[in-house]
């Protein structure tokens, strides 16, 4: 016999599963995370140096001068 007007459990986790998904956008508008706009302009970043590791490959990496304080990052 058949139930009109009824949704099993599986009907609800879809409805769930839906409702996060479209949620998931106004989530990522209120990260207060990191202003880009602040990063551009200023000097260019050092060049890309070479590091040959044990296995063969080649890692890249920038080399930034501190501040001389070697006990502090």
């Amino acid at each position: 016999m058949r139930t009109i007007g009824r949704s099993g459990p599986g009907a609800l986790g879809v409805i769930g599963t839906l409702a996060i998904l479209l949620a998931a956008p106004v989530w990522g508008q209120q990260d207060s995370g990191m202003d880009f706009e602040q990063v551009v302009g200023g000097d260019p970043p050092p060049e890309l140096d070479d590091y040959q590791a044990r296995d063969g490959a080649t890692l890249h990496y920038r080399e930034y001068a501190g501040d001389g304080e070697a006990d502090t990052v």
